[in-house]
């Protein structure tokens, strides 16, 4: 479990992608423009919380098979990947105030 949050970060060191066993990320209020690819190495995560930072983008996450909680909200301009649909387990998928023109298919 890494909580990594009020810390004004804005870069996700790459040393995190190498963490296979990790199952819960939070690095919620922060200020990430940008979530490298690399995020999908992280195969047994569960719960990703990305919420409250300045991300516009999400990389495909299709990777993130086991992710069944993943929060984005509060990341106002973020353009959904269309990946997260085929996230079988996920089960909670928070998206308060993403002013996303539309979801994807």
């Amino acid at each position: 479990m890494i909580y990594k949050y009020w810390n004004r970060l804005t870069v996700i060191p790459s040393w995190l992608a190498n963490l296979r066993q990790l199952n819960t990320l939070n690095l919620h209020y922060n200020e990430f423009t940008v979530i490298p690819e690399q995020i999908g190495n992280l195969k047994n995560l569960h719960t990703l919380n990305l919420a409250n930072n300045k991300i516009a983008k999400l990389p495909d996450i299709q990777m993130l098979k086991n992710l069944t909680t993943l929060n984005l909200g509060y990341n106002f301009q973020m353009e959904l990947p269309e990946s997260i649909g085929k996230l079988k387990k996920l089960r909670k998928l928070y998206l308060n105030n993403l002013n996303s023109e539309s979801l994807p298919d």
